[in-house]
């Protein structure tokens, strides 16, 4: 997806509902099993809680986000970075 001249990078986002209910899906199973874990044997910390959810987070701007397209603006190597590989 490209941004068109004029148009906001804003409404330039992939508006695919698919990638979004599966990440809600997610999300919703994690807070549910921390909720339901009665005697856990381990205290699950306020930085892994939010370490899950901004991978999320990030998950979802990869998928949504319309800077694909802009990429070898952002890197201009020929191959992607190896820091950015993942996403």
């Amino acid at each position: 997806m490209l941004i068109n001249q004029g148009q906001s990078p804003l409404t330039a986002w992939n508006a695919n509902p698919t990638t979004t209910l599966l990440l809600l899906a997610v999300a919703y199973l994690y807070v549910t099993g921390l909720r339901r874990w009665s005697n856990p044997s381990y205290h699950i910390s306020l930085w892994r809680k939010a370490s899950f959810f901004s991978g999320l987070f990030a998950i979802f701007l990869a998928l949504q986000s319309p800077i694909d397209p802009h990429w070898p603006t952002i890197c201009p190597r020929s191959t992607r970075c190896s820091t950015c590989c993942c996403v």
